[in-house]
């Protein structure tokens, strides 16, 4: 029995093929976060910025760098971290299993951060050059209205910053799993990286978050995606192996029904 569910198992192929970590980014610098890239590697599509509700007309497309919830001269905070990827190059057999957005800190506020950030997703296309919080921010208002929470289909997971030290070349990772895998339906087009705090924030405050972007001079700064991918299993390969299974605990029966006609006899 444990031949023909190996046999079963050859001619499908196996099962599951191997899982690889694909890299995204405009650099191929995933040596700088530590990541082993076992897949491809896919450049110059990313985009990433910032819209600011104290500035609506203006656009940061040209800066190294993006800040969520910073402090500003005009008392609001409301500021979000806006990154898109263009194609990523997967089939539609490709799951993606886990996804780490991979930054570097220009500042996470205070030493000591108590911030629960929010990832959730836009339907706008991004266009860094061209974004400002007037030409998107009316669905960033509604998140601070209350929009976009858990159960939205648009919001997708939080991530922490308590605890972190909050200074340049800090490397920090986000899991962006969920967000990406309606990214890869074409569910979303932007993901968006918010806090919900409308308490104006001044210098040191811990509810602020900034990333160096992609135009950072200093390439291992740069942000990028980290995302492990798995093909599939092909039906015919599940139906192969319910058989081996159902096989398998046929003869695991057998036994015992010669047992009770010996009874019965």
């Amino acid at each position: 029995m444990a031949l023909l569910a190996f046999s079963l198992f050859s001619l499908s192929g196996g099962l599951s093929a191997q899982s690889v970590v694909n890299w995204y980014g405009n650099t191929n610098n995933s040596a700088a976060y530590g990541v082993t890239v076992t897949g491809s590697y896919s450049p110059g599509t990313w985009q990433d910025t910032m819209v600011a509700h104290a500035t609506p007309a203006s656009n940061f497309g040209s800066l190294d760098n993006m800040q969520a919830n910073w402090n500003s001269p005009l008392g609001s905070n409301r500021q979000a971290i806006l990154m898109t990827f263009g194609n990523l190059g997967l089939s539609g057999g490709d799951f993606i299993t886990n996804a780490q957005l991979h930054t570097n800190f220009l500042s996470a506020g205070a030493a000591t951060n108590q911030d629960t950030w929010h990832v959730f997703g836009l339907n706008t296309p991004l266009n860094e050059n061209t974004v400002t919080w007037n030409s998107i921010g009316a669905t960033l208002d509604a998140a601070w209205a209350g929009g976009l929470v858990p159960g939205n289909p648009n919001y997708f997971s939080t991530f922490s910053t308590v605890g972190l030290a909050g200074s340049d070349g800090e490397n920090f990772s986000i899991n962006v799993t969920s967000a990406l895998q309606a990214y890869k339906a074409g569910t979303i087009s932007t993901l968006a990286l918010i806090n919900f705090s409308n308490v104006p924030v001044g210098p040191g405050s811990a509810e602020r978050l900034g990333f160096y972007t992609s135009e950072a001079v200093t390439v291992a700064n740069q942000p990028g995606l980290a995302v492990t991918v798995s093909p599939v299993p092909e039906p015919g390969s599940a139906l192969l192996l319910g058989a081996a299974s159902s096989l398998a605990l046929l003869r695991r029966r057998r036994p015992a029904s010669r047992l009770v006609g010996r009874v019965l006899a």
